[in-house]
């Protein structure tokens, strides 16, 4: 059995039972992360981590698990799609730090939150998480990931993911990319991702 295979096996099993706000199997929501990361033509180790993005995070799973059984670049990518968690609770400054960080050494991690939002866009219509939306999920993703997906190279989905965000809030948000990344470090992560989507 292939990697790919494998890790979707996992993560299957991995999600069951879990639900998205509609009401849909989570499972659907990492499929379709795959979906996107194969249109992209990214290898295996990356379409594997696209369907294990949420198990340490989500399900009762260990990065050590992960890692034994997918290897030490898969478990790397879960890692840092993860959210870095202080006190209980989720930390935005450590998180965009890490991901800043960990990016310019595996692009792909960029490609993998990319479409990580992609699949998230048709849920934040659901009514019962407007509040959600408006007061977590789009000042986190205006003022960080948006402007980090634009900067280096994919303005077709940062412009995607806006469109969708307005539809229900267009609040200002200050952008806080250049706090967590310089534009040097942006630019030659977007030298990367162009020869990644090759």
């Amino acid at each position: 059995m292939n990697l790919i295979k494998e890790a979707e096996i996992f993560a299957k099993k991995a999600h069951e039972g879990q639900k998205q706000v509609t009401g849909k199997p989570y499972f659907e929501h990492p499929k379709k992360v795959v979906e996107y990361l194969k249109k992209w033509n990214q290898d295996e180790g990356v379409i594997s981590a696209g369907y294990l993005h949420d198990v340490v995070e989500d399900c009762n799973t260990s990065l050590e698990e992960i890692k034994k059984k997918f290897g030490e670049r898969v478990a790397f990518l879960v890692e840092w799609m993860s959210w870095v968690i202080t006190a209980g609770k989720k930390d935005l400054d450590l998180t965009y730090k890490r991901f800043s960080t960990f990016a310019i050494r595996e692009p792909s991690l960029v490609l993998i939150k990319t479409a990580d939002i992609l699949s998230n866009l048709p849920n934040i219509s659901h009514p019962s998480i407007r509040e959600w939306v408006i007061n977590k999920s789009y000042p986190r993703n205006m003022g960080f990931y948006v402007p980090f997906i634009e900067e280096v190279g994919l303005e077709r989905f940062s412009n995607q993911i806006t469109k969708e965000f307005h539809k229900f809030t267009t609040s200002s948000v200050k952008s806080v990319l250049y706090d967590y990344i310089s534009k040097k470090d942006l630019q030659l992560l977007k030298e990367k991702i162009k020869d990644l989507l090759i």
